[in-house]
């Protein structure tokens, strides 16, 4: 095989994998691309309904009216620490 075809492919292969990262990386600004990755993680820490309210929260953040409110949301109940 020539040295420009491996070139060439290595390069196609390249281009490929940063659409595929691309893609990803905007998916995960989605909803449903947020609630895949970071879900798991913070029920590991949060009860379920907290959660919810949290995510509900963050994704309305322009509408909340004090910070704090979403703050308060992040912190686990005693007995999940």
């Amino acid at each position: 095989m020539s040295h420009r075809l491996v070139v060439g492919a290595m390069r196609r292969v390249r281009l490929g994998m940063k659409g595929c990262y691309t893609a990803r990386a905007a998916y995960l600004r989605t909803d449903q691309g947020q609630d895949e990755k970071l879900r798991p993680m913070v029920e590991a820490l949060l009860p379920k309904a907290q959660t919810d309210a949290l995510f509900q929260s963050l994704r309305t953040l322009e509408q909340q009216r004090d910070i704090r409110d979403v703050l308060v949301l992040t912190i686990a109940p005693k007995d999940k620490r």
